[in-house]
């Protein structure tokens, strides 16, 4: 698994770096559409500092949201609990897809709410119902996770097959 894991990390990074060079952002250079059309400083930057900005709203998620805390230290532990229940790699490959589909989820939810509280700071039907759903959703991942994580104990323990 882990040689899986960083030969598709570098496989991401290195193509990253190739399409900043071939676009011109390797060299700091400013495309002419850009200029023109009054594109938003944050698109189009290097592979690098894309990076960045992810990096700072998931660091953002981390100090703002405690739910976001529990549900990265759930995935910190998955791995461990995958080793000592011995599951096959297809159950690895599913639990870690779902926990860091539920993390998306909650920062999709944190990003919603941030944005929906600087706009219209009053409470509105409208704005509770959006926030609602963007919970939801996470809602829903989570439980689809729980089941997984049941069905692998199920597994390691023989009960399924």
């Amino acid at each position: 698994m882990d040689i899986a894991y960083f030969s598709g990390l570098i496989a991401w990074m290195f193509f990253g770096i190739i399409e900043d060079v071939l676009t011109g952002d390797g060299v700091g250079q400013r495309r002419a559409t850009d200029l023109s059309t009054g594109m938003n400083d944050m698109k189009n930057k290097m592979m690098r500092q894309r990076l960045g900005f992810a990096w700072a709203g998931i660091a953002a998620a981390w100090r703002n949201e405690r739910s976001f805390r529990i549900q990265t230290g759930f995935a910190i532990a998955l791995p461990a609990a995958l080793l000592l229940l011995q599951v096959s790699a297809v159950w690895w490959a599913i639990c870690l897809i779902i926990a860091l589909l539920v993390l998306a989820a909650e920062l999709f939810n944190t990003a919603l709410e941030s944005l929906i509280d600087h706009l219209h700071p009053e409470i509105h039907p409208a704005i509770k119902i959006a926030k609602d759903c963007a919970a939801g959703a996470v809602l829903l991942l989570s439980a689809g996770a729980l089941i997984v994580g049941i069905i692998v104990v199920l597994v390691a323990l023989g009960f399924l097959s």
